[in-house]
């Protein structure tokens, strides 16, 4: 039986958490759509899930929220609220680009050393410790485009998973709290007429 791996365990586990994560996001983004279109869920669906550009979304959602508030006048600044919007949306916005390294970079293995001493009892003897990571291919690289962090190890994407699980709260909130002052709240079943009753 193979032995198992426990440190490419971890990581990959990490990177579930990740997706999972986002998948929540997603669905807080999809209930501020369908609110403020106020149409069936179903309807909703078919257009929020038509577009397959998860990049797209929060800019279709920003679109719809700035449409709750009354248009402003040259030179008027924003309504608290909106920019509390702005704030979130461009917080999300800036948290696909790690989910963008999650989806698409290779995992590699990779390993340091650590020296077995400080003096010469140990001859300069040294232990591998190996560990997971997310970087761009060679040929990705070969854009010399700068990432930061270079390289996703675990505490990034622990880092990363903590940090979404906060904006979904967020997300949650604003609607709730704020969206809900604005437009009507979310709308129930809808359920269709038997074709041969009589209209009520």
């Amino acid at each position: 039986m193979a032995s198992r791996n426990y440190e490419a365990d971890e990581f990959h586990m990490w990177i579930g958490y990740c997706i999972t994560a986002w998948a929540a996001v997603d669905q807080r983004l999809f209930e501020i759509f369908w609110q403020i279109l106020a149409c069936s869920k179903n309807h909703a669906s078919v257009i929020y899930y038509r577009i397959n550009s998860m990049d797209t979304r929060p800019n279709l959602v920003d679109e719809l929220v700035e449409t709750t508030f009354p248009k402003r006048k040259s030179g008027e600044h924003k309504p608290d609220d909106l920019i509390t919007w702005s704030k979130l949306k461009n917080r999300t916005v800036d948290l696909l680009r790690i989910r963008s390294r999650i989806a698409h970079h290779p995992v590699r293995e990779n390993e340091f050393g650590i020296p077995l001493g400080n003096d010469e009892s140990f001859n300069n003897e040294w232990i591998g410790v190996t560990y997971y990571e997310s970087r761009a291919s060679d040929i990705e690289a070969l854009r010399g485009k700068i990432l930061d962090p270079e390289t996703l190890v675990t505490g990034n994407l622990q880092d990363h998973h903590n940090t979404l699980l906060g904006v979904t709260k967020e997300l949650h909130t604003y609607r709730v709290d704020i969206l809900s002052k604005r437009v009507p709240a979310l709308p129930g079943p809808r359920f269709r007429k038997n074709p041969g009753s009589n209209p009520a």
